[in-house]
């Protein structure tokens, strides 16, 4: 292990690492990764997304629905009752499920014969709605249509309670009301917390991806991997140069995104949750807090660099290496997906030594308002303990000619 990682010409790494940086500034497909993409991507999926969302489900509310009523003839007094239900209309139908199916109508109400009669004698009575749970205005529909039943039932008790001389408000011996003592700091944490540790894992893995793939298989390309290796530096000394501007790189754009999130949600905090009342979240995250996500994020950046390193060396050139690196999009993104409605308070200690897992989570309790300091070290020794063995690995493969001059 000597050889690899300890013992190297610190001199000669900094000249490697400042020659890639230089490289990766003037790379445009770099600058698009780290910074543009956040810049863009993050305030679209977050505020235009949402918008578009709530603007759907908003139609949707406001819309009609045509329902359909199959029998109903000995119904009258429910059916004046559904009459005056707003955002139900009552419509004609010769072939009600076909009409269902076509999505012609939106619901079809079958009400049995003897309805009134029923409800008179207090028998019980059962309805049917039909409606296409894969539409969404006809699963609206249903539900507009249950809550009139429900309204209904409720009229018929009361006034068979109030014939028998019996107040109907004995049925309802307890009222609640809720009230929520989370100010809106708290309230947007817990949101953020949904949405920003998935997103930030993201860039701090992809960030850097386009500089790891232009200091391995872009050199191979443009013929300037030979006259490095070449060099005085020795491999191990290219290597690990290259590989602390790829976790910069990726640290970097994970910051970026950060800020764009926390710029969207200032702008329009309602976007973090849907039909929340005005005033009842805010973002409001303490520097310390955001140094600390920082600190949780170099572990996460520095395996994925070594990774995108290893892999990247393997392409011989740029597409191919792009293909290689792709699916880590997908790695990233199923952990983040698995406990994003897991609370942070939940999570097994065992959790927070798994790389990737453990920064999530991590990235969720700050968010929360938890600062642990046990999960934040475990955190960070065993990504950094990871991270350096990617690393070596990365290191050895920089020494073995077959890889790297791999056409």
């Amino acid at each position: 292990m000597r050889e690899r990682l300890t013992g190297l010409n610190w001199r000669h790494v900094s000249i490697v690492a400042r020659k890639e940086f230089t490289d990766t500034l003037r790379d445009r497909r770099t600058w698009l990764a780290m910074v543009v993409l956040p810049l863009v991507i993050v305030p679209v999926l977050l505020l235009v997304a949402p918008s578009a969302i709530q603007s759907q489900i908003a139609k949707v509310e406001e819309s009609v629905a045509a329902v359909a009523v199959v029998g109903g003839e000995d119904a009258q007094r429910f059916l004046g009752f559904l009459s005056q239900v707003e955002g139900v209309s009552i419509v004609q139908s010769v072939s009600p499920e076909a009409d269902l199916t076509a999505r012609k109508i939106q619901a079809v109400l079958e009400l049995p014969a003897g309805f009134d009669a029923d409800i008179a004698a207090e028998k019980a009575v059962v309805v049917e709605i039909a409606y296409d749970a894969a539409d969404q205005k006809s699963a609206s529909a249903q539900g507009r249509l249950l809550g009139v039943i429900s309204a209904y039932s409720a009229v018929v008790a009361e006034a068979r309670l109030t014939s028998r001389g019996v107040d109907p408000e004995l049925l309802r011996p307890i009222a609640a009301t809720s009230r929520n003592v989370a100010p809106p700091a708290k309230m947007g944490g817990m949101f953020l917390s949904l949405v920003m540790p998935m997103m930030i894992a993201i860039w701090a893995v992809t960030g850097g991806m386009y500089a790891a793939i232009d200091a391995t298989a872009g050199e191979k390309e443009r013929g300037t991997m030979e006259v490095l290796l070449a060099a005085p530096p020795s491999r191990g000394s290219i290597a690990v140069g290259k590989f602390i501007v790829v976790t910069a790189t990726s640290l970097f754009s994970a910051v970026i995104s950060v800020v764009a999130m926390i710029v969207a949600f200032a702008i329009r905090p309602e976007a973090l949750a849907f039909g929340a009342p005005a005033g009842s979240v805010a973002v409001a995250l303490p520097i310390g807090r955001l140094a600390l996500i920082a600190v949780a994020s170099i572990g996460v950046a520095a395996i994925f660099a070594a990774i995108q390193l290893a892999v990247a060396l393997f392409a011989r050139g740029f597409r191919e290496a792009q293909a290689y690196l792709s699916p880590l999009s997908i790695i990233v993104v199923l952990p983040g997906i698995a406990t994003q409605y897991l609370p942070a308070a939940d999570a097994a200690n065992w959790a927070f030594a798994v790389p990737l897992l453990n920064a999530i989570l991590v990235y969720k309790e700050l968010l929360e308002g938890i600062v642990n300091w046990t999960h934040i070290g475990t955190v960070l020794v065993s990504s950094l303990v990871f991270a350096y063995l990617c690393l070596q690995v990365t290191v050895a493969l920089f020494r073995r000619e077959q890889v790297v001059f791999r056409t």
